[in-house]
């Protein structure tokens, strides 16, 4: 039997993304990109760096997803007609707007500069 990387070793807890995407989140609104980083995400989510090693490349990706999770995406829409359509999404995308500025600012300049994968 052999046992695939997927196998090897403990299980991964469920709840370290949703602790680290908290912590992400949190650091990023309080030091900006300056104060973010994998040790200080580690040390704000009470988990060990190797947790968040494995899990993200770079502190963009990282940062990037924690925002996917806690923010949510835009969801499709279909209410029969193009301007119903339209009037839905553009409230969807300014609900979204305004969680992610009120998520990333705490009445300080915007931080996002300086993460271009945040644009996307």
């Amino acid at each position: 039997m052999t046992i695939s990387p997927a196998q090897a070793g403990r299980p991964r807890d469920p709840d370290v993304d949703r602790r680290v995407a908290d912590a992400a989140i949190t650091l990023f609104g309080e030091a900006g990109w300056a104060g973010f980083s994998f040790e200080a995400v580690a040390r704000q989510a009470s988990v060990g760096k190797a947790s968040i090693y494995l899990r993200w490349q770079t502190k963009e990706a990282l940062l990037v997803q924690a925002l996917r999770l806690r923010v949510g995406i835009i969801d499709d829409v279909d209410t029969g007609s193009l301007r119903g359509d339209l009037i839905r999404l553009a409230r969807q995308i300014l609900d979204r707007w305004r969680k992610i500025h009120a998520t990333l600012s705490s009445g300080r300049p915007s931080k996002t500069r300086h993460v271009r994968s945040l644009a996307s």
